[in-house]
């Protein structure tokens, strides 16, 4: 009788509105450590931008870069430009860091299950991911441009602009972006409206969190207008890895995604 009433309690405890705090600090990882360090660096290297410059000068790479320049004004602009883009990039991957960190400490209801699925399957699953982001892409790309609306990507064109130049570029959209943006998204803000909607109906625990977490993905990448395009292979996603329990699946169809972008952009 008593071991049935631990049972019990266990179980109804197990259905009760829970937080997650490991996956919204997982999620706050992503979205806050870059611009915090941003931030803490952008003040000095406003104030003393031109001393800055002067230093970074006397490396062969910023003399190559300037060489073309006149005024120092414009040197050191594009000096500042060029190592705050390497700034944001390397306190991207210490979010990531950070992030897998995280991971190590998960103790929610998905993570908690073991994926059954064999590792032929997940490549499986995650090349036909690969392939259905790429096509609902071209897809609502195609109706955009049907119905008049410019669906050109401003997240897309800043993406171009640096791949012509900077080579890190590279490492952050084929390893960084794939593996970054699936757990913050998954293991962040899936799994955080996941929980607190545990046993509430599938609507709520896996539809619901779902769409929380493609339509914030979708804002942050190019805002209100784009939404459809980053939306609907982001919800997908949230199935996906809520039915597999796994990330693989997710990260190497985002890998896909993003080798076929960036094939298209080198060559076009």
């Amino acid at each position: 009788m008593e071991n049935a009433i631990k049972a019990d309690v266990k179980e109804e405890n197990k259905n009760q509105k829970r937080l997650n705090p490991i996956s919204l600090l997982i999620f706050i990882a992503y979205l806050f450590i870059p611009i915090i360090l941003m931030l803490i660096f952008f003040i000095p290297m406003k104030k003393y931008a031109n001393e800055i410059a002067n230093i970074f000068i006397k490396f062969d790479y910023f003399k190559n870069l300037v060489k073309n320049l006149s005024t120092q004004k414009e040197i050191t602009i594009l000096i500042i430009k060029e190592l705050s883009f390497f700034l944001v990039n390397i306190f991207t991957i210490i979010s990531l860091i950070i992030m897998l960190f995280l991971t190590k400490k998960r103790n929610d209801s998905i993570s908690n299950k073991k994926s059954n699925i064999s590792l032929k399957n997940k490549i499986i699953i995650g090349c036909f991911f690969g392939v259905l982001m790429i096509l609902s892409t071209y897809i609502i790309s195609s109706l955009y441009t049907f119905i008049g609306f410019d669906s050109a990507s401003k997240n897309t064109q800043n993406i171009i602009n640096y791949l012509k130049s900077e080579k890190l570029m590279l490492i952050m959209i084929l390893i960084v972006a794939p593996i970054g943006e699936e757990i913050a998204f998954k293991y962040g803000l899936f799994t955080f409206f996941h929980e607190i909607f545990k046993s509430k109906g599938r609507f709520l625990e896996i539809i619901f969190p779902s769409f929380i977490s493609a339509f914030i993905f979708s804002i942050i990448h190019d805002g209100l207008l784009l939404i459809p395009i980053y939306f609907f292979p982001s919800f997908i996603g949230c199935l996906i890895y809520e039915k597999t329990k796994t990330l693989m699946p997710c990260i190497l169809g985002h890998f896909i995604n993003n080798f076929f972008v960036v094939i298209i952009l080198m060559f076009t």
